[in-house]
């Protein structure tokens, strides 16, 4: 199912503007824990000054969410606002899914129209209400994100080295879980399931996420998947990865093209160089350039940026060896007998 924002007529304001009113109440009352007189007195305080008697402003844009066969499945409220500093900007008031169409990433849909609309408009970016309620929204993010931990924390070069090979793979090599480490010790034919695996989950909460509720969702996911790979719960939060193949693999799913070019930088740089963790490092710094050139929405740009300070971080040790020209390369085949590094 595909959506468009058809603006509201005349005769279906009020009933909007008093819809939204009663979903301000019910979110004070479930957000805020104010009584309902309470609420409702702020509501109707708020509402005197948004809609000066009763009507919309010039600057204001309501629209109904409808399906390609003209069925209402929800509503979106915008308007432009002067940001201190910034100028002119968006400023989404309220965005709402009905109940029958929820988790089928209308919501998403509707976020990426208002994005062009608001680009149409020569509008820099959107600001996001901090009371817009979406019913179910908040239960459905908590689970992804907790999704994407658990994910996230499944160590499959622990588990299938130990399954296969009856070895620790923390005791093996540079002792990191991840696939490259693996794939050193064990070869391609363990360490390209690895790298495959951590890849998937990140992946999989990103894409789920992103496509059932929003980018923001999506972000959170894959960044929830990332921390569990470097924190697994399934090793009892002793350390896991560096992070990489998970974070490339929650950049294809909230944003295929940034993760694409992601990885092709990262091959790129490897074959060049054969220096796994400099092609990590350059692939990463590349995240946010791309995601800022490719305008992409807020939250992938600040999670290329918060991703890529992650990786960095995560190789200081390896930053360390490659100026000091100690950095391993890289050898497709160990020779028989040769220490691992």
């Amino acid at each position: 199912m595909t959506v468009r924002l058809r603006p509201l007529r005349d005769d279906e304001v009020r009933r909007f503007i008093d819809g939204l009113g009663r979903e301000y109440v019910r979110g004070l009352i479930e957000d805020a824990s104010m009584t309902r007189e309470e609420a409702e007195e702020k509501a109707a305080s708020d509402h005197a000054s948004l809609f000066p008697g009763g009507r919309p402003q010039a600057d204001h844009h309501m629209y109904i969410l409808e399906s390609e066969t003209g069925e209402a499945v929800g509503y979106l409220f915008w308007a432009r606002r002067e940001a201190p500093g910034s100028g002119s900007r968006a400023f989404l008031y309220q965005i709402l899914i009905d109940e029958p169409f929820r988790g089928r990433g209308l919501g998403r849909q509707a976020m990426e129209l208002l994005e062009t609309e608001v680009r149409t408009d020569g509008l820099p970016g959107i600001d996001l209400n901090v009371g817009v309620h979406v019913q179910g929204a908040r239960v459905t993010t908590a689970l992804l994100i907790v999704a994407g931990y658990v994910l996230g924390s499944m160590p499959w070069g622990y588990w299938l080295t130990r399954f296969i090979e009856h070895q620790d793979i923390r005791d093996q090599g540079s002792g990191n879980i991840g696939g490259t480490n693996v794939w050193r010790v064990y070869g391609w034919r363990l360490g390209l399931p690895v790298v495959f695996l951590d890849t998937a989950k990140g992946f999989v909460p990103a894409f789920v996420a992103t496509m059932a509720v929003s980018h923001l969702v999506g972000v959170l996911a894959g960044g929830a998947a990332m921390l569990g790979h470097w924190r697994p719960l399934f090793l009892r939060w002793q350390r896991g990865g560096k992070m990489v193949a998970t974070c490339g693999g929650a950049f294809l799913g909230v944003a295929p093209v940034v993760g694409g070019i992601g990885a092709a930088i990262w091959i790129a740089v490897f074959l060049l160089f054969r220096y796994a963790s400099l092609a990590s490092i350059v692939a990463a710094f590349a995240l946010p350039l791309a995601a800022v050139l490719l305008e992409e929405p807020w939250p992938v740009i600040v999670f290329a940026a918060v991703a890529a300070l992650g990786v960095v971080v995560l190789h200081r040790a390896n930053i360390a060896r490659l100026r000091a020209g100690t950095e391993n390369r890289f050898r497709f085949r160990r020779l028989r007998g040769e220490p691992l590094a």
